[in-house]
């Protein structure tokens, strides 16, 4: 029997993905700085997402903790852009 097109699409779909993970938190910013991990503070939803992401094999390949002042928010949103992993 013939393999359908959704069989075929499925089958040679990519398995795992690279994720660029960023939470907002203003407060959290000014307590903890610019952290590069959701351990480090004591983000509990960050690590929440990361460890969902990582037990579906997929990869945290960027991390950032930002305020939720603009220009702080544009700076943060550019660089995992230009992660090719992430794209």
């Amino acid at each position: 029997m013939k393999e359908s097109t959704p069989e075929i699409h499925k089958k040679e779909a990519k398995k795992s993905f690279s994720f660029a993970l960023i939470t907002i938190s203003t407060s959290r910013y000014e307590k903890y700085g610019n952290s590069a991990l959701p351990e480090e503070a004591e983000d509990l939803s960050g690590k929440a997402m990361k460890d969902l992401l990582e037990a579906a094999d997929h990869n945290v390949s960027f991390y950032r903790l930002v305020s939720d002042e603009k220009v702080q928010l544009q700076m943060q949103f550019l660089p995992p852009l230009t992660v090719p992993q992430i794209l």
